[in-house]
């Protein structure tokens, strides 16, 4: 009589914080001050200045710049939202994108090892990276990115690993290249 693998359940489900954006969500707000500076500091000098009858047009320019930052910003926020992860009694998924949904599946008797990356931002705010090193060809390292609690989620996804490589009677051997 063959036993029956338990039912796949789901372990824990997250997304990236937006702190792991905070970088781009700065410089967005830099740029748009300096793009407002200098609308308003062309668009103020009128005919006079250096570039004479071209300053208000070049203060209008300015004006039509402020969209880059607003469209970076922008695209970082729907980026990190439209991410999850997903650790399940069998797999890690990973699913991303806006028009094209991109889902990745790693087994977990293919996970080798963990590596927990704390960036100082990410530190101060208690998340960090988990990337998970597996003998996967499609991903062989898999980025789990600005995670609350990333040592936590590193020892949960671990003791879930070995409990599916002895339900599927898997081991890791290391072979030295000589």
């Amino acid at each position: 009589m063959t036993q029956q693998a338990p039912p796949e359940e789901t372990v824990w489900e997250g997304s990236p914080s937006h702190w792991s954006c905070f970088g781009t969500y700065v410089l967005s707000v830099l740029l748009a001050g300096l793009f407002a500076w200098g609308a308003v500091y062309f668009r103020s000098k009128g005919n006079a200045g250096f570039l004479g009858s071209w300053n208000r047009h070049v203060g209008l320019a300015f004006w039509a710049l402020e969209i880059v930052p607003l469209i970076l910003m922008l695209r970082a926020f729907i980026l990190t939202k439209s991410t999850t992860y997903k650790l399940t009694t069998e797999r890690i998924l990973t699913a991303s994108g806006i028009l094209f949904r991109k889902t990745d599946n790693l087994e977990l008797y293919r996970v080798d090892d963990f590596k927990v990356l704390q960036p100082f931002f990410l530190r101060l705010v208690g998340k960090g990276t988990l990337v998970v090193v597996a003998s996967d060809r499609s991903s062989p390292e898999l980025p789990l990115e600005a995670v609350p609690d990333t040592q936590g989620l590193r020892d949960k996804m671990r003791k879930h690993v070995e409990a599916c490589r002895d339900r599927k009677r898997t081991r890791v051997v290391d072979l030295e290249q000589g």
